[in-house]
């Protein structure tokens, strides 16, 4: 148990933490998202986890693929009355945008493999059902507190958590989970949610900073 829980606070609550006080320079986010993913890969192997245990599956495809695409729908539309709601600039020439062309594909489907296919499966062998999502969620929350509006991206990303876990415990496949991350992050991001913006409130442009 005890294991269990030092490995989720060294994939996601530490790594979030050391950005989010600037210990790490936010420009070498990218650099310790590698790091996480190095030591997920290691655990994965040396714990010898299969593929199926971190829902990367087919069986359940044809089950899954109607609630998956009704839910990322019905989050579609309610993001962009939000944004109505809260007068957000959309992110102009996003096509120019490294984040949109580079970042935001391989993020979500990094975000999803770590998120349901990781924590949610160790949480689930410590919890019940419903602690574990709750817990993941507020745990996927504190991540976007990075971001501008720290308080609203946690409760926003919170509960996207909520719905990720929630669909991904009553239809684990983690294939339809990251396209399902990969469409809203998308979206969230182009309506100005988790978007730095300039003095004049339009949404500044991601830079791809290695270094």
């Amino acid at each position: 148990m005890y294991l269990n829980l030092l490995e989720i606070f060294l994939l996601s609550i530490l790594p979030i933490s050391l950005i989010k006080f600037k210990i790490i320079p936010p420009k070498f986010r990218l650099v310790v998202l590698s790091g996480v993913f190095i030591l997920l890969a290691g655990l994965i192997y040396f714990q010898d986890i299969s593929s199926v245990q971190l829902g990367i599956k087919t069986n359940n495809f044809s089950s899954a693929i109607i609630p998956y695409l009704s839910v990322t729908i019905i989050a579609v539309f309610a993001l962009v009355i939000l944004s109505k709601i809260m007068k957000n600039k959309v992110a102009g020439k996003w096509y120019e945008d490294q984040h949109f062309l580079f970042l935001f594909i391989p993020i979500s489907f990094a975000q999803q493999f770590l998120f349901q296919g990781f924590i949610l499966f160790k949480l689930e062998s410590i919890f019940q059902n419903l602690v574990a999502v709750i817990i993941t969620a507020l745990i996927f929350g504190y991540m976007h507190t990075i971001y501008p509006k720290p308080v609203f991206s946690m409760i926003l990303g919170t509960l996207a958590g909520l719905l990720f876990a929630t669909l991904y415990v009553i239809y684990p496949n983690l294939i339809l989970a990251s396209v399902i991350h990969a469409v809203l992050n998308f979206t969230a991001v182009y309506l100005g949610f988790f978007t730095f913006v300039d003095s004049e409130g339009v949404p500044e442009k991601t830079e791809l900073n290695l270094t």
